[in-house]
């Protein structure tokens, strides 16, 4: 398992998301889970030539062992986020 600080991946955030209501709600662990599990995300092609699409989409997963693993909490922060 790589550590997430070394996983290789992009996302344009964009005001909309960050200024979101629903982003503004989640708490700062919340937060991180969700950055976890977009991590896990696998894409193919490219967003210049139009042809990028998500392989693995529906098939996430981020469990509680490698949230622990990653130090980014204890089992019940995961629980909680």
């Amino acid at each position: 398992m790589k550590p997430i600080a070394h996983k290789g991946f992009s996302y344009i955030l964009t005001n909309e998301l960050v200024w979101s209501e629903a982003y503004q709600s989640l708490t700062k662990s919340a937060q991180n889970l969700l950055w976890c599990l977009m991590a896990e995300l696998k894409f193919t092609g490219s967003r210049k030539k139009k042809t990028f699409a998500y392989t693995n989409n529906g098939k996430v997963a981020f469990t509680e062992y490698e949230w622990k693993k990653q130090s980014l909490g204890a089992s019940q922060t995961y629980l909680n986020a």
